[in-house]
């Protein structure tokens, strides 16, 4: 209990309490050093923040962006988890190695190589390829979480299913993702952080034509006003708390789902 106490203390220190103050801070321009009480209470900064077209619009395509990139995340990550838990070939632990190292060459020269080839494809300057980049650094971490649930979760769960009569694609949505949900919600939170704070890929990608938060959030943090900043700072931090959110009603819906049929 009292272990449940500390941690949920240095939780609130940690985690509640800076975004608490970035609060005040915007709703609250004119509280100076030594005042008890702010001398005036506004909501200017967060009308001029949110009365901006190109942040409500890159708002929206962030939005989408991380939804796209958490689902082909989830989507391209739980096989190859699986493979790599479960089967045993040759060349594996060269394959494991290559998928991870993607996170260990700088991005900006990954991103240059793949700049010229988007150009090709038609890809550079639209958002499409800007989720297409994101998914470098995210999928290493997307595999490996979720390798890690498979290896302790065993082959035996989809064994038995397979045994009552329950084909591939069954045990692996009705037996196993739902024991290894835990994983899956971590991978699904460390695709939208990295996703949402990236800044070179969807620079060098998006031709600075894709509109997104993170490339909006450095101009407005050189600006004098800090209570817009502070608004600013706490939509961004809370963005990636409302996708995981709508990440976490869209993966219980789909679990629904199946379970019906």
């Amino acid at each position: 209990m009292k272990h449940k106490i500390i941690i949920g203390v240095f939780l609130l220190i940690f985690s509640v309490l800076p975004l608490l103050l970035l609060l005040l801070q915007s709703i609250a321009p004119g509280w100076g050093w030594g005042e008890l009480f702010p001398s005036a209470v506004s909501a200017q900064a967060w009308r001029t923040a949110l009365g901006d077209p190109a942040l409500r619009e890159a708002v929206g395509v962030t939005i989408m962006v991380i939804l796209f990139v958490a689902a082909g995340n989830v989507i391209l990550g739980v096989p190859a988890a699986k493979m790599l838990a479960y089967k045993h070939f040759r060349g594996k632990l060269w394959l494991d190695n290559l998928l991870f190292l993607p996170i260990l060459i700088p991005m900006t020269a990954v991103a240059m190589g793949i700049h010229f080839t988007f150009i090709r494809a038609g890809l550079a300057d639209t958002w499409l390829g800007t989720a297409l980049v994101l998914f470098i650094p995210t999928l290493p971490y997307t595999i490996r979480v979720l390798r890690a649930g498979f290896e302790r979760l065993g082959p035996e769960s989809e064994e038995q299913a397979k045994s009552l009569g329950s084909t591939t694609l069954q045990a692996l949505m009705f037996v196993q993702l739902p024991q290894i949900m835990p994983s899956l919600r971590s991978a699904v939170f460390l695709t939208v952080v990295i996703t949402a704070g990236q800044y070179i890929l969807p620079v060098i990608i998006g031709g600075g034509t894709v509109p997104m938060l993170s490339l909006l959030y450095f101009p407005y943090s050189n600006s004098a006003n800090e209570a817009v900043v502070s608004a600013l700072s706490l939509l961004f931090a809370l963005l990636p708390l409302v996708v995981i959110m709508l990440a976490e009603m869209v993966m219980r819906l789909v679990f629904a789902a199946a379970h019906r049929r």
